[in-house]
């Protein structure tokens, strides 16, 4: 939970010091000048930011001592080291604190860009600064209050930021800087404001903070987003791995159905090749019995269709013989193989 640092005027009560924050072309500088009614800040209309390195301006303004300090563009693609140094400066130069922080934004060039620096405004100063900010619309020539409020309503990510603000919004035209009706209803809104925020200020604290926490969140997300792809690179070596298991039992499994049909096949083979040795070697037998059977007969006168009669006997006893004998032999080698 975030505490506000609360540092009181006591006699420099009458004391505001704003904070003026921008990105190039928005009409800060110029701003500030309207403030003064005086050129004190260089401003022109520039792609590129004017100022480089923060300066700051005292002056009476509607019978009250007011200090402005104008800020290079915090917000540009090549923001770096220097300009972070700019920013502590900033807050340095209007210590103990700001009490306001004047966003300015331009009605005339409203685009994705100021969106960009909505939300990177946010980002810098952290959510506890909206509580000190207020919105200054420059370009706002003959536009209303009402207008005004009607525009913002029109973007979602504008509105919702100037909401999280208060509705704490001003529009200035910059081009008539002799116009004291409108410095004096953005001086009133300011003096709301710092009533409202009881004369606290926001601070270099605060907004080193706001950094610190950013950090912390940045290294928070680094960290998770670093075990993130460590258990995504876990898991995608598992999946690598179970992939590898799977293909090596099936290369194995195959493996061995191979070499098991291999086996069958030998077996099968072998008892082809045993069956026919089985069958010659019977009919080897069948053969030399016949012809002693019929060298006996005929040796001793018998008739030939005696003889005939008992050779087919003995033939299909004989087949019958090697039929069976093959029939075992076979039932032998299945429960060998079983």
């Amino acid at each position: 939970k975030q505490t506000f640092q609360m540092i009181h005027l006591g006699d420099e009560e009458d004391h505001l010091r704003l904070l003026l924050i921008g990105k190039a072309g928005s009409g800060k500088s110029a701003a500030g000048n309207t403030i003064f009614n005086e050129s004190v800040f260089q401003s022109k209309i520039s792609s590129s930011s004017v100022t480089k390195t923060c300066k700051p301006h005292t002056d009476a303004v509607n019978n009250r001592r007011v200090t402005v300090i104008d800020t290079p563009d915090f917000f540009s693609t090549d923001r770096n080291i220097h300009s972070d140094s700019e920013l502590k400066r900033a807050l340095e130069l209007c210590s103990p604190g700001a009490h306001v922080i004047l966003l300015t934004l331009s009605l005339s060039t409203f685009t994705e860009l100021e969106m960009k620096v909505v939300r990177r405004f946010e980002q810098m100063f952290g959510s506890e600064a909206l509580r000190f900010t207020l919105v200054l619309f420059t370009h706002a020539e003959n536009i209303s209050n009402g207008q005004l409020r009607s525009l913002i309503r029109r973007n979602n990510v504008l509105s919702g930021f100037i909401n999280r603000c208060g509705w704490r919004v001003c529009g200035m035209n910059n081009k008539d800087p002799a116009n004291r009706r409108q410095v004096t209803e953005l001086m009133e809104k300011i003096d709301r404001l710092v009533s409202e925020n009881t004369n606290s200020c926001y601070t270099l604290d605060l907004m080193q903070e706001t950094e610190r926490r950013r950090q912390e969140e940045e290294r928070r997300e680094e960290e998770e987003k670093r075990a993130q792809e460590e258990r995504k690179e876990r898991e995608h070596q598992m999946t690598l791995d179970a992939v590898k298991e799977e293909t090596e039992i099936r290369v194995r499994r195959e493996h061995e159905e191979q070499e098991r049909a291999k086996i069958l096949e030998k077996q099968k083979k072998a008892e082809e090749r045993e069956k026919r040795q089985i069958l010659q070697k019977n009919w080897f037998y069948c053969q030399t019995f016949l012809a002693l059977l019929l060298l006996f007969y005929v040796s001793n006168g018998v008739m030939v269709s005696v003889m005939v009669s008992v050779i087919v006997s003995v033939m299909v006893s004989v087949m019958v013989s090697v039929m069976v004998s093959v029939r075992v032999q076979t039932k032998l080698n299945i429960f060998s193989v079983i």
